[in-house]
């Protein structure tokens, strides 16, 4: 998950004008919501039904799925030859030497590391205390992850304006 939302927040510029991209992950966040609202019910009910092993099983065919998709997807973009590239330690060293070098992205990257470990915790801990000390159903469970995803496609539905109306330095801490 890491690597691919690198990826593909990466990759956006890449295929849309500068005037576009702000719009182009606003839709790409659309798209990840609507997953959301759809995915958590599905879910729950599917381990309602099935049990949450198999369930996990399907998840991993689908990200071995998405993985196919995503290594046959052409662009015009071409590789570096080898010889022309530098190592990877290098590269992601001198990455964050100039991302460290830049308030603004400094800022970005705290929030999203501290919103990273704070949702990992949550996440891992959440299904816990909602299905085993709560006694909630699983079906419940999966339709409050839908319930809440909502606000989630609103938001992402909105992003693009609300970005054009205050900034899009300002958006990424204040929607955080």
């Amino acid at each position: 998950s890491v690597f691919f939302d690198v990826a593909y927040q990466s990759y956006v510029p890449l295929i849309v004008r500068r005037d576009q991209v702000g719009l182009a992950n606003g839709r790409l966040e659309t798209t990840a919501q609507i997953a959301g609202i759809a995915g958590p019910a599905l879910g729950g009910g599917l381990i309602a039904i099935i049990a949450a092993p198999p369930t996990l099983f399907i998840t991993g065919v689908t990200y071995l799925l998405s993985f196919i998709a995503l290594t046959t997807n052409r662009n015009g973009e071409v590789p570096k030859p080898k010889e022309d590239r530098r190592p990877l330690a290098v590269e992601v060293r001198e990455g964050l030497m100039w991302v460290f070098r830049q308030p603004l992205l400094v800022r970005i990257v705290m929030c999203t590391a501290i919103d990273n470990l704070c949702n990992a915790v949550a996440m891992t801990l959440l299904p816990i205390v909602i299905l085993r000390t709560l006694g909630i159903p699983e079906w419940l469970y999966g339709l409050m992850g839908t319930v809440a995803a909502v606000g989630g496609l609103i938001g992402a539905v909105l992003s693009s304006r609300v970005q054009k109306w205050v900034g899009e330095g300002t958006i990424i801490p204040l929607s955080a």
